[in-house]
């Protein structure tokens, strides 16, 4: 089975001056958190009045929730695309485990000013906002969907154990990524290559038949 890549959410054509202030918070975000973006910011940055951006947005939040959505977007069809090439390009399971933890590694990497604290942010602000958790999830499950198609593919040949469910492998691949999160304040952080370690011996003894 070829795991085809999920192709990006087609968005409707968009005003330019509202691609434009999405553009101009992407491009904010990074470098600087979304704590310190404020309104005036944008507007100089862009060139954009303020009546512009109300009349495209409801308020400075959406305009955020906007940019912070399509960072998520982007970093999900890498993150696709990643799974995808692990599935297609592998020869074994040994060389599909490899790749399986090179894309559990990256996740959130592709987002370039992200430490792995900053890998939450999206998440934070589903937690305080239901139009952007509606948002979010659809970006997720879109997400998870296609980690789970990769999965599954791979225990049909033989590479993943059939006695794991594959959305449940998908969502564990993504927890990984994201699990160093609580590791980012700590003022004594884990050792990357012990944590790589340990996520290697999980994935072998519980996913991929070792």
């Amino acid at each position: 089975m070829l795991v085809k890549r999920r192709s990006p959410r087609q968005e409707t054509s968009i005003h330019p001056t509202k691609t434009a202030l999405i553009a101009t918070v992407v491009s904010m975000l990074d470098a600087m958190s979304v704590e310190e973006i404020t309104c005036d910011a944008v507007l100089a940055a862009s060139g954009i009045s303020r009546g512009s951006l109300y009349y495209h947005f409801s308020d400075f939040s959406d305009l955020v929730e906007h940019a912070l959505a399509v960072r998520f977007r982007s970093a999900a069809d890498v993150s696709i695309a990643a799974m995808a090439t692990a599935v297609n390009q592998s020869g074994s399971r040994e060389d599909f485990r490899d790749r399986l933890l090179e894309v559990a590694h990256s996740i959130g990497a592709t987002i370039p000013s992200a430490d792995h604290l900053e890998r939450a942010v999206p998440f934070a602000a589903a937690a305080s906002s239901e139009r952007f958790r509606v948002t979010l999830s659809a970006e997720q499950q879109r997400l998870t969907d296609a980690y789970t198609d990769a999965i599954s593919a791979a225990q049909e040949r033989g590479w993943v154990s059939r006695e794991v469910h594959a959305r449940t492998v998908a969502v564990l691949i993504q927890a990984v990524g994201l699990g160093r999160v609580v590791d980012a304040v700590s003022p004594n952080p884990m050792a990357i290559v012990e944590w790589d370690r340990l996520i290697r011996r999980v994935f072998d003894s519980a996913i991929t038949n070792d």
